[in-house]
């Protein structure tokens, strides 16, 4: 019963017409692809959009705070996969990265 109350829930917003923005300006969100070596290089790779520009942060725990990646502050889009290396102590913890973008039109 529960299952058919969501499912008229949804099929009830997508009659009235939820949808706010035309399809075209979908929001671009890109994962974010990470390799280490046994060296502690890091590849951080994602699919970059033109009119956008990027910053790549960074987390060391335990610490909550997070840090810009100096090599990867506003980084312009291209339309292709960018890619930025950062370098870890690889006896340390695992170090976290979250990605940041700005639409510039």
């Amino acid at each position: 019963m529960t299952v058919a109350r969501v499912f008229l829930v949804g099929l009830t917003c997508v009659l009235v017409g939820c949808v706010s923005k035309p399809m075209e300006d979908k929001v671009h969100a890109p994962s974010l692809m990470i390799g280490q070596n046994s060296d502690g290089d890091v590849s951080i790779l994602w699919d970059s959009q033109p009119n956008h520009t990027y910053t790549l942060y960074y987390q060391d725990p335990p610490s909550d705070e997070w840090k810009t990646l100096r090599t990867a502050s506003r980084v312009p889009g291209t339309g292709a996969a960018l890619t930025v290396r950062d370098r870890v102590n690889p006896n340390k913890p695992q170090r976290r990265y979250r990605l940041e973008f700005e639409r510039l039109d």
